[in-house]
């Protein structure tokens, strides 16, 4: 019997604690079962809406991007990012062509492999990634590109950090993590490889969005930009450093 179903029978549906003592870290609250859960995100989604407070992603992303931001910001970046995405084809037959074009370079790579043993991870990443870099930079990379190949690699390992025990025990206690070495430094280290590359890509527009540009999502971004700017609306979150990481959460989504 698992340790939630246990404290379960014992606090009820809804119970809270500290990790990982009594005294410090982070408070979690806990619902358990199907009605507990509906009534919290669904009845009362906007009371919930807000993301939880992680020391590892607050250092990262310091409340930038769509996955990491909350309130008046999210809901302007969300909305932003949802139609724009809907109107480059997202969910429909014009996105098509993109996928086709990835679906036979992917089928490309796996008959260059002549039938031998290898891991398809690395070119399903390259192949769906493509997609992602066709919506936003209007452009896909060879999957022989060295540097698409470092990226993806490195996107792969933060993944895999993220994901483990490093990362949790910074969450958990921050203030030693942030004075010892290990694994979890390799994560800052790769995110600022990542970023690099997405504001090399932003300059590259920024040169000719006004010219042929508005047919890609970045243009698109630049352009809400300018005009969030003329209206002098701040608070909504439409500046470069933010399309940095609001381009990146659609690679990590």
């Amino acid at each position: 019997m698992s340790n939630g179903v246990v404290c379960k029978k014992r606090y009820g549906n809804i119970f809270s604690l500290r990790i990982p003592s009594a005294n410090q870290g982070p408070k979690w609250v806990v619902l358990s079962g199907y009605e507990m859960v509906k009534e919290a995100l669904v009845n009362n989604g906007d009371s919930f809406a807000d993301r939880p407070s992680l020391p590892l992603f607050e250092e990262i992303y310091i409340y930038l991007s769509v996955i990491m931001s909350n309130g008046y910001p999210w809901k302007q970046q969300r909305r932003f990012a949802l139609s724009t995405l809907r109107n480059f084809g997202l969910g429909k037959k014009s996105l098509e062509p993109s996928i086709q074009i990835e679906a036979q370079c992917l089928n490309e790579a796996f008959q260059s492999e002549q039938g031998k043993p290898f891991n398809p991870q690395m070119l399903i990443n390259n192949n769906v990634s493509n997609v992602i870099c066709c919506l936003v930079f209007g452009d896909r990379f060879e999957y022989s590109n060295g540097q698409f190949q470092t990226l993806m690699k490195t996107i792969n390992e933060i993944m895999y950090l993220e994901g483990g025990i490093w990362a949790e025990m910074y969450n958990m206690m921050p203030w030693v993590m942030r004075q010892v070495p290990g694994p979890h430094r390799r994560i800052f280290s790769s995110w600022e490889e990542v970023i690099s590359f997405i504001k090399i890509r932003i300059q590259e527009h920024k040169k000719d969005c006004f010219l042929n540009e508005i047919e890609k999502m970045m243009g698109m971004m630049m352009m809400m930009m300018i005009v969030m700017m003329w209206e002098d609306d701040t608070r909504a979150g439409f500046n470069f450093e933010n399309l940095s990481f609001c381009t990146l959460d659609l690679f990590r989504l």
